[in-house]
């Protein structure tokens, strides 16, 4: 067994030691989503849904590539570990992953544009 030092980055978690505190952080990680993603330059929104918004399993047109879409959510659930505020709405949005449609993605770049308006 080899000892790398102390911790400083791990599944996609920044750890930082200030005394006796340990900070987790996702500000890289949320930036490196943003920018895999090419949402780096997006629209910003005060809020990560649309007040009063129903999605609808069959309503929409389906997406061409719904590879995509499942990458965008797994990434926003995984976020998730530091932004519990996020908990809703990737929930909401992961419901979809087996046939997302256009209203799903739409939903999932609202909550982008409001990861990026928080960094």
């Amino acid at each position: 067994m080899q000892d790398l030092g102390e911790l400083k980055y791990f599944l996609a978690v920044e750890y930082i030691k200030d005394g006796k505190d340990l900070w987790l952080l996702q500000q890289k990680y949320a930036e490196d989503m943003l920018v895999h993603f090419r949402l780096a330059n997006c629209k910003l929104v005060a809020t990560p849904i649309e007040p009063g918004l129903k999605l609808h399993a069959d309503l929409g047109v389906l997406l061409a590539d719904p590879h995509s879409y499942r990458q965008m959510v797994g990434s926003l659930i995984l976020y998730t570990l530091t932004r519990a505020d996020l908990s809703y709405t990737s929930g909401l949005v992961s419901q979809f992953m087996q046939t997302p449609r256009k209203p799903h993605l739409d939903a999932v770049m609202r909550i982008f544009r409001y990861v990026h308006a928080t960094l």
